[in-house]
């Protein structure tokens, strides 16, 4: 997949592996959907390339290349649990065990853990023990974009890479041979503010967008209405998981809403206009952080989460 942005990371790795100077644990952090992961994926696919010398991405022909290319390489692990839940200590004993056998392609045995904060206790001080003491060639990403709640004894001991937001002008060179008009692209731009994992997720699939709009139209009908008809929606929510999902949009939302107080022209894509004053707007995004965080690494009822967040919208 096409790396959008974050060429200074991308030299800096690459120039590690030329000067064999390649750590054996690296620390991504950054906002979510900056391409944290698919940075990690072209890298680790770089350095198992059997081309060489290496050129600037992968060669995608060798044996090691084309194993990437169907979505699976024997001597790699991705961690990565889909629906926010904890990473337990079974998973980290399963890694200790994948690096500790030999390479099945004479390459880097690779582990990824997308979402690391979300180890428990345990699984965490059992990963120390496998940072502690890396064996031969082993390479070790941690991707975050909690890394306060990764201990600080796991941090320290690996090379720490922080993702910023990319450019508009790179989504727009990005967006340049999509089929889409200049407005549509402009709006995806401000949309997706600076993250290109939201773009590609919605060239892949555009009706996520359009069930998102649908989402954020209905809560933000409800907040014009009495606090019963908005409990009401709450309570008929089916999924739980859902609220992990509202709480992203709003946050989304409100962002763009305050990105507009500071500047006029970024109202024009707003598909929504809602007359928040900036103190408000500031107020409800500190309230919608608190809850994200509430909801994602405590045992609090979402629902609740849910109710409190719509006393305050």
């Amino acid at each position: 997949m096409e790396i959008i942005g974050h060429q200074k990371i991308w030299q800096f790795l690459k120039k590690s592996v030329e000067n064999q100077s390649l750590s054996h644990a690296y620390l991504f952090s950054g906002e979510e959907h900056l391409g944290k992961k698919n940075l990690a994926l072209e890298f680790i696919k770089l350095i198992n390339c059997k081309k060489k010398p290496f050129a600037d991405k992968a060669c995608q022909e060798c044996i090691s290349c084309k194993a990437f290319l169907k979505n699976w390489h024997p001597d790699l692990i991705l961690i990565s649990n889909e629906r926010d839940e904890p990473i337990q200590i079974s998973q980290i004993r399963k890694i200790q065990y994948f690096l500790s056998e030999t390479s099945f392609l004479g390459s880097y045995k690779s582990v990824i853990i997308d979402q690391a904060e979300r180890m428990t206790k345990d699984a965490q001080s059992c990963l120390l023990k496998t940072l502690e003491e890396p064996k031969g060639k082993t390479l070790l990403i941690l991707i975050t974009s909690f890394p306060n709640l990764i201990m600080k004894t796991i941090t320290s001991r690996c090379q720490k890479i922080c993702f910023f937001s990319v450019p508009s002008q790179t989504l727009r060179n990005f967006l340049e041979d999509k089929k889409l008009t200049s407005k549509e692209k402009e709006k995806l731009i401000f949309s997706f503010r600076g993250k290109p994992g939201r773009l590609i997720n919605f060239l892949l699939s555009p009706e996520k967008l359009e069930k998102e709009n649908q989402i954020l139209k209905e809560i933000l009908n409800l907040s014009k209405r009495d606090l019963y008809s908005r409990f009401q929606y709450i309570k008929s929510l089916e999924n739980e998981n859902l609220t992990n999902e509202i709480i992203k949009i709003l946050m989304e939302y409100f962002r763009g809403l305050l990105l507009g107080q500071f500047n006029k022209s970024l109202q024009n894509f707003q598909i929504f206009k809602e007359n928040y004053s900036l103190s408000k707007l500031k107020e409800i995004l500190e309230f919608l952080n608190e809850v994200y965080f509430l909801i994602s690494f405590t045992n609090i009822n979402k629902k609740l989460a849910l109710e409190m967040l719509m006393m305050k919208l």
